[in-house]
């Protein structure tokens, strides 16, 4: 990395500092009871797992870009199984009838690894996704049609590539997912949201599946190794931060401000409210030359945090 590119790195990273002196640090989760949304779920081999992170790490540099509107642009994706048989279709659909594209037919110990654990005609989609370091995936909650049904298929990660800083944050606790199990996601339809503080790339197989699994512990559990329980925050600090926002928007500092607060999502607990509202409120503050803003901020909640996008 040259000079410039660090400084560029180091300045892109800065917003993550935003409202720094008003927010505790997480704290390892000893008490996990009441936390459910992410589960370890059945064991992987370690010798077929390293077999497997052979094959992903040469092809992933094929993966792109998708979801662009949820992510600052680090999050991207290669299609292994889904409707259609092609590898750049990486949109999540329905599909009765998953095929394995053509990057997984040229990929044995990965198939190996997905039949040994699913029945592969109820895959409904399986991909490698890619996070950069320094990636966000920002705060959101999956709720399209087919998320919605009663019989959604379930989303389930197998990491290959990972370190701690690289961390699922759901329901006021941060989960880094450790190479060694299958990892369920229960309710993707609860906000949540994935980022990388780290230096490598976080690669994981992300299968969208529908049945049981054909290998499986005897229950599913979640180590409290991998927790930390992020710290909470009352309204008077949230309106601290709310004007504080607005002070750098109104600095010409919009992208600061918006990031910033987005990050609070992976270091506090907000109490119900969103990221995305805070940032309306911030806009709302400064009067009606900012209603545009506002306005844009209102579609953003509904796409985000309800699954609707508005014309």
């Amino acid at each position: 990395m040259s000079a410039r590119e660090a400084r560029i790195t180091i300045a892109d990273q800065s917003y993550r500092n935003f409202a720094s002196d008003l927010i505790p640090l997480p704290s390892l989760a000893t008490d996990i009871t009441g936390y459910g949304d992410v589960v370890q779920v059945a064991p992987v081999d370690p010798a077929l797992l390293a077999v497997v992170k052979g094959e992903v790490g040469g092809v992933v540099g094929r993966a792109k870009s998708n979801y662009d509107k949820y992510h600052d642009g680090r999050w991207k994706l290669l299609a292994l199984v889904n409707g259609s048989g092609d590898s750049q279709d990486t949109t999540l659909a329905d599909s009765t009838e998953g095929k394995p594209t053509e990057v997984l037919q040229k990929m044995p110990a990965t198939t190996a690894l997905l039949e040994e654990t699913f029945a592969m005609s109820s895959i409904v989609s399986a991909r490698i996704a890619r996070f950069q370091p320094g990636g966000n995936l920002w705060e959101h909650a999956d709720l399209t049609p087919m998320e919605k049904q009663e019989t959604r298929p379930l989303r389930h990660h197998i990491p290959t590539h990972t370190e701690p800083g690289a961390v699922f944050v759901s329901n006021g606790y941060r989960v880094h997912m450790a190479p060694g199990s299958v990892w369920r996601i229960d309710d993707i339809g609860r906000a949540h949201g994935v980022t990388h503080e780290g230096t490598r790339d976080r690669i994981h197989l992300m299968v969208d599946y529908r049945g049981d699994l054909r290998t499986a512990y005897d229950q599913p559990h979640l180590d409290p190794s991998y927790v930390q329980r992020l710290p909470e925050i009352g309204k008077d600090i949230i309106q601290t931060i709310t004007n504080r926002a607005a002070n750098l928007i109104e600095d010409g500092q919009e992208a600061f401000a918006e990031n910033g607060v987005h990050s609070l999502f992976f270091r506090v607990a907000l109490g119900g409210i969103s990221t995305h509202e805070i940032i309306r409120d911030a806009y709302a503050s400064l009067g009606l030359n900012w209603s545009h803003k506002v306005d844009e901020w209102n579609d953003k909640i509904a796409l985000y945090m309800q699954g609707v996008e508005r014309a």
